[in-house]
This record gives structure tokens, sequence and C-alpha cells, in this order.
């Protein structure tokens, strides 16, 4: 539509021109320029464009080919926001154009002509500073009628056009899946943004069912706000409408979120009769197939997002002392506080999983290597107090991490794994109790048996 719509500015330069040109035939050139002009109207129609595109096109038509001081059309059909688009500022305030409607003398401050949809008025259009080679706003009057003759089916294509939104909203908050994403919250808010009486909606979700906690926007976002919070035992959902006056989407924005939040807590407790099977018994930690299963997902969201994930490899110094000296009851008991300890620094949407005896994973989606690095420092500073309780003095426990960085060090999943787990084995290597960080290549996958 752009570029038309600049191939249009040309031909109405040209036929200005022309008007300006000695001895030209004014009343025929202004006949061919008000024809061109409606002919370019009639042409919007077609476009199939929404209400808002229309009245925003149509005054850049208007004044495209007649260049007035100020024209704003106000289009305000019932239950749905008002339809607006100005050029320059009209000399009359809002609530004084009914006053304005239809006068025709020469004292009028600006020129105002009503629009109806299917003959019941809904708007005006009005025009302020003439252009000299006009006599009179007759042409105006003409494309009110013309703007009125659409304006019907356009409005009604609108209702139908934020009922199918309001559909589509609803089927997409029902029907949210294991794997709920960026991708299916962002056609959410879009489906939002267009309810009934919306002209943009944000979302907000604090949930664990969606991971880390999201904001996502859509269409217009700076008029009245309608606001509806849903909060659960597990998560909220936020969602915001951007409205005009009325509340007309009040009813369908409860229904949709509150909907929501139910298939939310719903996937949040099919997740966690899944955590029954993918929880290690002894620690509470995820087994390996939650640590796979969560790795996949934040590596997905990763890569539509272009983000991050860092992986954290930890594993105790020398634990098999613990276990051969104290036995094994013992190491059980410093195996769990060590674990607890763990879900202690991080947050609530990372995963904490035990590969196997005492190797344990943290994976932490959206974290930069710096970040990952304060996040092993605090834990192998913390480790020897969290697994005093059962040691009583006769060891003191450490432990070595390794760390490795989506997409930094490796673009896939087991890449990833591997390069943390070869960190781990260098920072055992250079004397236990400290951190290793991935290299920038892969190296081939660790053979032989692992450090203690």
């Amino acid at each position: 539509m752009q570029r038309r719509l600049a191939k249009l500015d040309q031909s109405a330069q040209e036929h200005l021109r022309r008007l300006g040109e000695p001895g030209a035939d004014r009343d025929v050139i202004l006949r061919l320029l008000e024809t061109s002009c409606l002919l370019e109207l009639s042409k919007l129609t077609a476009a199939q464009v929404d209400l808002a595109t229309f009245v925003s096109a149509t005054v850049t038509v208007l004044v495209q080919f007649f260049p007035v001081d100020a024209c704003s059309l106000i289009v305000e059909p019932e239950g749905l926001p008002r339809a607006r688009a100005d050029f320059g500022t009209l000399p009359v305030a809002d609530d004084q154009l009914a006053a304005l409607v239809d006068r025709d003398d020469a004292d009028a401050d600006a020129v105002v002509l009503r629009v109806s949809a299917l003959a019941q008025p809904i708007g005006y259009l009005a025009v302020a500073g003439l252009p000299s080679f006009m006599s009179d706003a007759s042409f105006f009057a003409t494309a009110a009628d013309q703007v009125s003759a659409v304006l019907g089916a356009m409005v009604a294509a609108e209702r139908l056009r934020r009922q199918a939104a309001l559909a589509t909203a609803q089927q997409l908050a029902a029907t949210f899946d294991q794997g709920a994403d960026d991708e299916q919250l962002a056609a959410l808010v879009d489906a939002m943004a267009a309810l009934p009486g919306a002209s943009g909606a944000q979302l907000v979700v604090d949930h664990p069912a969606v991971g880390v906690p999201t904001e996502v926007r859509a269409g217009v976002v700076d008029r009245q706000v309608l606001e509806h919070v849903a909060a659960g035992d597990a998560g909220s959902v936020t969602v915001r409408l951007y409205v005009d006056d009325d509340r007309s989407g009040e009813q369908p924005l409860r229904q949709v979120v509150d909907m929501l939040l139910q298939t939310l807590d719903r996937i949040h407790q099919e997740r966690r009769l899944m955590e029954q099977v993918e929880t290690d018994e002894l620690t509470g930690a995820g087994n390996r197939r939650r640590i796979n299963r969560n790795l996949a997902t934040a590596v997905a969201r990763a890569q539509r997002t272009d983000g991050t994930v860092a992986v954290l490899s930890f594993d105790l110094d020398h634990f098999k002392q613990v276990n051969d000296t104290l036995g094994h009851p013992v190491g059980d008991v410093v195996l769990r506080d060590f674990v607890q300890m763990l879900f202690e620094h991080v947050r609530p949407y990372d995963t904490v999983g035990r590969m196997g005896g005492e190797e344990f994973t943290v994976i932490c989606p959206g974290v930069d290597l710096l970040e990952a690095r304060g996040v092993a420092e605090r834990i192998l500073a913390a480790t020897p107090d969290a697994c005093a309780r059962e040691l009583a003095g006769r060891f003191r426990q450490t432990v070595s991490c390794g760390i490795a960085l989506y997409p930094d060090h490796a673009d896939t999943i087991d890449g990833v794994l591997r390069k943390a787990d070869a960190a781990l084995y260098d920072a055992k290597r250079r004397g236990r109790n400290r951190i290793g960080l991935a290299e920038a290549s892969e190296p081939p996958a660790a053979t032989g048996r692992r450090l203690r």
C-alpha cells in the first residue's frame, strides 16, 4: 500500500501543477482531480484492510490530492475501539465537532461532515484550510458519502475479525501443550490485541509451566489500560488490554486469562506427575531423563530467542573416602545436603539433576558465562558448610565444577554436555575445589576414568 500511495502522491502533484499553469481549464482539471481521488478511495475497500488502516489511508489519500491545512477522520462504531487519523491540527476541539456539522458559512473554523454506517452516524470527516483552487467543500461532502457507503461493510468485517480473534485467543489459551513457548505466547497476545474494544495487549506470565518470566506485547499500547490478573498456587498471568473508553473487552479478557491460567496449571500438574518418574529418590534432584528433556527445551528456546544456556557440571571431591570411611548412610546424607544447597543457590526455573553417584548437573537458561561463573563460585563456597552436618569435622567436603555455554562452546545438546564434562575434568586435574571453563573448540569425548 505504501508504494501505491507514493505513486498516488506523484499523480496528485502533477494535477496540482497543471492547475497552476496559465490558461489551464481549472474546472476540467479540478473534476479530474476529484474523480481520481474518489477512485483511489474506492480501491481502499477492495484492499480488504482493517478499519484502522482504512481510516488512516483515507486521510492520506484526501490530503495528497487536496493540500488542506488539517484533515481528521474519526470513526466510533459501537462495541469497537475508536479509529482515528489526523493530518495537521484542527482549529476546533472534538467536543465542538457536532455543532459544526454541515455548516457552510464562511465564518466556520472547519468543515465538518458526518460519516455513517448503515444510515447510523458513527463519526466525522473534518477539514480546515481549503486550498485556493476549491470554491467550496462540496467535494468533501461527496468523499464523506463515499466513505459512509463502505463503512457498514468495514465495521461488519471488523466485528467478525475481532470475534474470530476471541475464538482464536480462547483456543490458544486452552491448548498450550507441554512445550508452551515464546511463539505460542506471541500468537496469543496478537489475538488478544484484536479482542473487541482493544487496540493492543501486554501479556506477563510468571509461571513454572513457561519457565523464565516472560512479557510479550502486540498492537498499540498507549491508551487506557484494562487489566486482569489471575493468580494460582503455581504462578500468575497478567494481561493488560489497551482500550478506548468502553469496557467491551473486559469479559472476553477475563475468559481468556482465566483459561490460560487453568491451562498453565494443568501443564504444571502434568509436569509434576512426570517429575515423579524423573526424580532421583535419594536426593530429590532430577535424573538423567529430566536433565536431557529440560536441556532440550532450554536449547530450543535459546535458538528461537538468540539466547544462551549455561550447563554447570559438579562432582564432589574425594567422595569415595566419605563412603569408605564413614559408611554409605553418612554419604547419602551428604549428597542430600549438597542437593538442598544447590536448590537454594539457583532460580526456581533452573534444573538441578543428578547424573549418577556424586555427579550433578545444573541447567541455567538465559545465563551468560560471567553469571554462570558467579553461580558456581557461590556453590563452591557454600559446599563445605552445607555438607558438614554428618561429617563432624572428620572431612571437609569440597566440589569441583565445569561450565559450558550453549551456543558459545557447542551448538548441540550432547556437545554442550561434553564440553561441561571436559571442563570439570580439567578442574579436577588442576587440584579440585575449583572451576573449569570450556574451551571454544570442541575436544573429543572424554575417555578413561574420572578423577575423584
